[in-house]
């Protein structure tokens, strides 16, 4: 009697904890997308109104980003630096890319990044102030969808798991 009721506990631990953790994604899409934002927002500053050149503003932001970001732009910067003649759009879809499996973004999320590397640099300050502007905008757009999709199924998985230990737990029994 008392293994059943073990195993009865560890399995709606266990099943709830699932739930947990796969409600946890949206939690941490809407976050990387918060960071990503207030890195082109430091990139817009230091580029547009600063005159800093790219490589040290990718150092600066590497310093302060979180994982798996701190990485990319870490990463941007060394290629720069090597100076082999690759346009910063393809180090920087080079870098995104090479890091998108360990962040929850989502294809549409990583094109809208992968763009601004595109046309970073490659016009005059209010050009690129206006590039910049609307890539923000459409993080900002990225990122209240994100907080939808949170809110509808973060509650959903929590329950889920929670439902299907419970059942389990009542077919086992």
């Amino acid at each position: 009697m008392i293994v059943k009721i073990i195993g009865i506990i560890i399995l709606l631990t266990s099943s709830s904890l699932l739930g947990f953790v796969i409600s946890n994604k949206y939690k941490t899409r809407v976050r990387e997308l918060k960071e990503i934002r207030n890195h082109f927002q430091m990139i817009e500053t230091e580029i547009i109104y600063t005159a800093t050149p790219i490589i040290e503003v990718m150092d600066k932001i590497s310093q302060q980003a979180k994982e798996p970001f701190k990485d990319v732009y870490k990463n941007i910067a060394l290629e720069l630096r090597k100076k082999e003649g690759e346009s910063l759009g393809s180090i920087w879809r080079k870098a995104f890319d090479d890091k998108k499996n360990y962040t929850r973004l989502n294809k549409e999320d990583l094109e809208t990044i992968i763009f601004f590397g595109n046309v970073l640099g490659t016009s005059d300050r209010e050009n690129q102030l206006k590039n910049s502007q609307l890539i923000q905008s459409q993080l900002s757009k990225l990122e209240e969808i994100a907080e939808e999709e949170r809110q509808r199924s973060e509650k959903l998985y929590k329950n889920l798991g929670a439902l299907l230990g419970l059942a389990l737990t009542i077919i086992l029994i």
